[in-house]
């Protein structure tokens, strides 16, 4: 019998700790500890196994009910179901986490998620994390709370919930990234091929004679999808025999993210752009993003006149 140490859970743990109970019994379903026919332990055991309270116990074993994998019988005990016996799942929940809602890009995304929800007869819960840290983790948090099937999330570009993520994907929670990931958890995503893009764009801009290609960023220099368009960047000039000169790599011009109506008041960014232009005398411009592209480009027109 597995000792009941091995499976006290962790109060530190970012999950709750009924869902800790919960993912780590269907762990054992599964993986034939408690085969189908079987019952499991009285809640009095499961409470000293886990060294949590008997309401705690309730709820998970809620859960693992409400997804048919386990049928509580009257003065007998939880007994394990056969597959079979297990209906189809009922009408479930994704979430979708994502640090602004309102970006043309991000609507794309979103639109595809809904469709998608929709053919597989999913609810979507659209959350917004408002761009910081804090809130995108409370709303992971509070989204399994409400026993979410999955959570889809665009991740903030600092990468400060990195062990929420880790102990999602310990206890085998479904969870997907998209346009940028955490390179040290192997999690499902969903990305464009960022290095192949910029490799592409920075090789073409080079047939046509270009020589000295500055590329453009802002402050979400962390987000993989940047670092990856900088790499293939890099790559174009190596293959072409052309340095790689830092000099034309301008990550520190737009110090933050501004909205189309506000750019008039970017006059410092703007006069660092003219300075990096005057100075250093680029033949083209490679922006990583249309956030940027926009910025420049109207910056430019000003620069013009």
């Amino acid at each position: 019998m597995t000792e009941a140490r091995d499976w006290t859970v962790d109060p530190g743990n970012p999950l709750p700790l009924y869902y800790q109970v919960y993912a780590s019994l269907l762990q054992r379903i599964q993986g034939g500890e408690f085969p189908p026919g079987s019952f499991l332990p009285a809640e009095r055991q499961l409470t000293e196994d886990y060294g949590v309270s008997r309401i705690t116990i309730i709820k998970a074993l809620n859960e693992l009910s409400r997804e048919h994998h386990i049928k509580r019988q009257q003065g007998r005990g939880t007994v394990v179901t056969h597959p079979a016996e297990r209906p189809a799942t009922e009408r479930g929940s994704i979430a979708f986490i994502c640090h602004v809602l309102d970006h043309p890009y991000l609507f794309h995304v979103l639109m595809g998620i809904a469709r998608t929800a929709a053919e597989n007869h999913r609810n979507l819960q659209v959350i917004s994390s408002y761009d910081t840290d804090d809130v995108e983790a409370r709303h992971v948090k509070e989204a399994i709370a409400l026993n979410v099937e999955g959570i889809i999330v665009f991740p903030h570009h600092r990468y400060q919930n990195q062990a929420l993520y880790e102990e999602l994907q310990r206890a085998r929670f479904p969870l997907v990234m998209v346009d940028r990931y955490y390179p040290q958890i192997d999690t499902d995503r969903v990305v464009f091929n960022d290095e192949t893009a910029a490799y592409q764009l920075v090789s073409r801009l080079i047939a046509k004679g270009r020589r000295r290609i500055a590329v453009i960023s802002y402050f979400e220099v962390e987000a993989t999808s940047v670092n990856h368009r900088l790499s293939g960047y890099r790559r174009a000039l190596q293959e072409a025999g052309m340095p790689y000169d830092e000099d034309l790599v301008w990550l520190d011009v737009y110090q933050s993210f501004q909205r189309p109506e506000e750019l008039l008041s970017g006059v410092s960014a703007r006069e660092r752009l003219r300075r990096r232009l005057t100075q250093f005398e680029p033949d083209a411009l490679l922006t990583l993003n249309d956030d940027v592209l926009e910025r420049v480009t109207y910056d430019l027109l000003i620069l013009s006149r």
